[in-house]
């Protein structure tokens, strides 16, 4: 399988020092903007094994895969009457966007995974 990335290097700034940027921050910040799209409603896989419940941030990993591309899988919940490819793509573009944007490090791709649909119980 893909390989996990230990942190992202920025080599550009080397006069003042290194940069480092953990995975865990860019599969927050895709969780984040991933939340702020209409129609999600959580970030979470859906537990098959026991190893996922341990997971860290099960709902987005972030890897590189054999052909050297940065790879985020993301899992979501969306709100029963959503548009669901439409709200995937969505997601799609915005979190390359938003990682690009707040650490220059480019997505190659983001694959979004529904897991589950909720449907609000109606009230009494």
């Amino acid at each position: 399988m893909a390989d996990k990335i230990e942190a992202y290097k920025h080599n550009q700034v080397q006069a003042t020092g290194a940069i480092e940027i953990a995975p865990q921050v860019i599969e927050n910040i895709a969780a984040a903007t991933a939340l702020q799209s209409k129609g999600v409603r959580a970030i979470k896989r859906a537990n098959k094994t026991i190893q996922d419940v341990f997971q860290r941030d099960a709902g987005v990993i972030l890897y590189q895969n054999d052909r050297n591309e940065m790879v985020l899988d993301m899992s979501v919940e969306l709100y029963f009457g959503t548009a669901v490819i439409a709200v995937a793509q969505n997601i799609q573009s915005q979190v390359i966007d938003q990682v690009k944007y707040m650490t220059d490090i480019t997505i190659d791709v983001v694959n979004v995974h529904v897991t589950n649909l909720y449907m609000e119980k109606a009230s009494k």
